[in-house]
């Protein structure tokens, strides 16, 4: 079994995945409730492993990948830590924080990122993977930290073109985005009726409501609809 007789220290070389139930394998090629899967243990790095048997029999690439969990640490590391996710505040106010993923206590990965909870939006500024630990899914896994640390922000990058940042926010955050244009849509529709209705009273007021006197019905109408402009 890949990934389960390494000694503790040393590094698998596996990629990484969120940690949970997966449909397909990390090759997309086929799905593992009916190819089967294995699940190990890394001894070198401490997570659960995952195979796709059918790219195990093949000898594909990426048929094994590390379960990573994304949740957000802000412990210091210890000589058991083999692969995690931490954060590192920024030690001033509205300055740039840092998401980080370290091997054995080494930053092989970082995310630059600054939080907003008044606006509840998320910028991420930059993200760097040690060229000797690429193809390895590490960008990924720590853009999916920083959306899963704040599932309720609106997130951006520097580059919203065909950045690879800019592909996994459009990927991660479909229903987020859907969400928060139902809520404008129905904030319109609101303010559209109220703002008709208004207009309607104003009508019916103006018709009835002649010579400067008030019929009953006008008296009715006008003590239950409070006189306001239009916006």
């Amino acid at each position: 079994m890949k990934g389960g007789g390494h000694s503790p220290g040393t590094d698998s070389g596996l990629p990484v995945r969120p940690a949970g139930t997966h449909a397909r394998c990390l090759n997309r090629k086929h799905h593992l409730a009916v190819s089967g899967q294995t699940v190990s243990y890394d001894h070198s790095l401490r997570p659960h492993t995952t195979s796709c048997n059918s790219c195990l029999e093949a000898h594909a690439d990426r048929a094994t990948w590390l379960e990573l969990d994304l949740r957000l640490t802000h412990q210091p590391p210890d000589d058991w830590a083999g692969l995690v996710v931490r954060a590192r505040p920024s030690s001033q106010p509205a300055a740039i924080g840092e998401v980080v993923i370290e091997l054995h206590g080494q930053s092989v990965g970082i995310l630059g990122v600054a939080m907003c909870a008044v606006d509840q939006r998320g910028f991420i500024t930059r993200i760097q993977v040690n060229p000797s630990y690429r193809l390895r899914r590490f960008g990924t896994a720590l853009v999916l930290a920083a959306l899963n640390h704040r599932p309720s922000y609106r997130w951006a990058t520097t580059d919203t073109g065909t950045s690879a940042t800019a592909r996994i926010l459009d990927r991660a955050a479909p229903a987020r985005e859907h969400a928060a244009r139902q809520s404008r849509l129905l904030l319109t529709y609101e303010t559209s009726l109220r703002n008709h209705l208004y207009m309607f009273a104003n009508l019916v007021r103006a018709r009835l409501c002649t010579g400067g006197r008030r019929t009953n019905s006008c008296w009715t109408l006008c003590s239950r609809v409070p006189r306001r402009s239009v916006q």
